[in-house]
């Protein structure tokens, strides 16, 4: 029998398999249907609210979460700016100038300002001298009053190893590449948010966090050996595409097994161990100076957390949306089992136990009027005066939170002072910042705490300028408090998002919020060369910014303990409200 013979027999059988399982897909789909939220909390609830297996699948989580913040900001460093000034090699050679960084002869062929030696500008030398050098300290050569500009450079001992010393990133003309640096990974993390949001809705949850996290560690780790500054950049879009979609899966994977009511829980615990890392990046680079290093340790050590991560469960919610309800089922058993509770009701129990329903479920569907597209409703949500104006309200006060937050963590490593201390300070501050906003939500409202921390975060900003610079402590005080406020008002810009815009926009709305808020990441590495032009302008910027921003969002309704609105016209009725009643003003 040929082959072509062996095939055509078997077609039959291939036809019948497919019908089998497009039957067994529909029967899937039919019993998916069958499975609401609430039955899912309802079988969930059984495990516990928050026994053992909460607590080590929220720790084995959360410590990606933790290196995700050094994965995002570890170019504070790695492109820091360095102290140089030019090379004279009429007086000196590259191999012994960093020894001897102010030699006494400098000032006769170096111009100064406020005495420090000029970076990029020498004077022309009157005499060339193969060996100018008499002795230690001297120089016989002569220089004219007229300045020129230098190619070599001379760096001041004891700094970090940088982007900047290792390709000779100097001066004006190379500190747009320095900032190019935060700017293109930011752009990485903007292009890849809506391909992780499919990704993770394709192929899970789980699918998405351990992938993303082990291409973003392993992108790290060949960034390290870049032999070019193009490469270097290469790399770094990557590690913040793969990032960028790590938070959001963790942080479904850390509430998925949690009760309704403490979903805050792992929320709260999230954000502080990301803010932990912000400070577990300004102790690392104190001990590892090299950059290359530097991110071999961050990413390395990022990539040893993979492991844990295969071993955690998949989402139960996400399981039961697709209908694989027996996958979803042995889950909930393995919980229960490391819980040491019975589980009395299962996800396929439910829906065997609906599924008699159906027929009329469906009858009753097919009288009523179906439910709008999205696109439906987001066109409405548009439509809208009221809310369009809101939805732009709302993309910008993203966009200033993001902008703000991330500008105060880049600029906290040039305080005065020791840059690791202020570095690490402001990551310690997040801290109490997010365990207060939970409570500072509920005493003074939604509207209240982000106008409030807005308006607190851009006064701290323009307080920090008409400080002296000799009273350091004040300063850092003033900033530190100025991070504080906007890491409150970020963490409240999420929940008044999802509370002031209709339930068949909500998902939409945040998405697109949140999308916009990129934009202050792309622009807040930028900053620094506006202190180039003037020291005053970043802070200066972050302070109208945030001060504006604050004002506006005194616009938005007040949404404490207000139902969530299902439709766009129960969202156009939220107004300002009575802070005490929480009830529309009729005043």
């Amino acid at each position: 029998m040929s082959v072509s013979d062996g095939e055509t027999r078997r077609r039959p059988d291939t036809r019948w398999e497919g019908a089998i399982a497009t039957a067994g897909t529909r029967r899937a789909r039919h019993r998916t249907n069958m499975i609401s939220p609430e039955d899912v909390d309802r079988v969930l609830l059984q495990v516990g609210k928050f026994g053992r297996f909460q607590f080590i699948n929220c720790l084995v989580v959360n410590m990606p979460i933790m290196f995700s913040a050094l994965y995002s900001l570890a170019y504070v460093y790695t492109a820091q700016d360095l102290v140089y000034r030019c090379l004279v090699p009429e007086c000196e050679s590259s191999s012994a100038a960093s020894a001897a960084f102010s030699p006494p002869w400098l000032p006769t062929a170096v111009p100064f300002k406020a005495g420090v030696p000029e970076p990029c500008d020498r004077f022309q030398p009157l005499l060339n001298a193969t060996e100018a050098v008499a002795e230690a300290g001297s120089c016989s050569a002569r220089f004219d009053t007229v300045p020129q500009r230098c190619g070599q450079w001379v760096y001041e001992p004891g700094q970090r190893s940088t982007l900047v010393n290792e390709w000779d990133l100097t001066c004006e003309d190379n500190k747009w590449k320095l900032s190019l640096v935060g700017t293109i990974g930011s752009v990485g993390a903007f292009i890849s948010m809506p391909v992780s949001g499919f990704v993770s809705d394709r192929f899970g949850r789980k699918t998405l966090f351990v992938w993303a996290w082990v291409l973003a560690s392993l992108s790290g780790i060949i960034q390290s050996f870049s032999s070019n500054f193009i490469m270097f950049l290469v790399f770094e879009f990557c590690n913040l595409f793969f990032e960028a979609g790590v938070y959001a899966a963790g942080f479904l994977l850390a509430m998925e097994f949690v009760g309704p009511k403490q979903r805050v829980l792992p929320t709260t615990v999230l954000s502080i161990f990301y803010s932990s890392g912000n400070a577990v990046l300004g102790g690392l680079a104190y001990a590892v100076r090299d950059w290359r290093w530097l991110l071999r340790a961050i990413y390395g050590g990022g990539l040893l957390f993979a492991l844990p991560l295969w071993f955690t469960p998949e989402s139960v919610r996400w399981l039961a949306a697709k209908g694989r309800l027996a996958e979803a089922d042995a889950i909930v058993a393995r919980v229960a089992a490391i819980n040491k509770v019975a589980v009395g009701e299962t996800l396929s129990s439910v829906a065997d136990r609906q599924a008699g329903q159906a027929s009329k479920a469906v009858g009753k569907q097919s009288g009523e009027s179906q439910e709008a597209s999205t696109l439906h409703n987001l066109v409405a949500v548009f439509k809208s005066a009221s809310l369009m104006i809101r939805f732009i309200n709302c993309c910008y006060c993203w966009m200033a939170n993001t902008f703000v937050y991330y500008g105060l963590s880049l600029n906290a490593a040039t305080l005065s002072g020791d840059q690791y201390v202020n570095f690490i300070l402001s990551g310690l501050v997040e801290i109490p910042a997010n365990m207060l906003a939970l409570w500072l939500q509920e005493a003074a409202g939604r509207r209240g705490s982000l106008a409030g921390t807005l308006i607190v975060a851009g006064a701290s900003c323009l307080a920090f300028l008409v400080i002296p610079t000799d009273v350091q402590w004040a300063q850092i005080l003033v900033y530190m408090l100025g991070k504080f406020a906007i890491t409150i008002s970020f963490c409240v810009i999420y929940v008044i998002t999802a509370e002031m815009f209709p339930t068949n926009a909500r998902n939409s709305m945040m998405s697109y919020g949140s999308t916009f808020g990129r934009v202050g990441t792309i622009l807040a590495p930028q900053t620094p060369l506006l202190a180039s032009i003037d020291e005053s302008l970043p802070l200066t910027l972050f302070g109208v910014v945030s001060l504006s921003s604050g004002l506006l969002a005194l616009l938005f309704p007040e949404t404490r303990g207000r139902p969530l609105p299902e439709t766009t016209e129960e969202a156009e009725k939220m107004t300002v409200v009575d802070c005490k009643t929480c009830l529309p003003c009729t005043t």
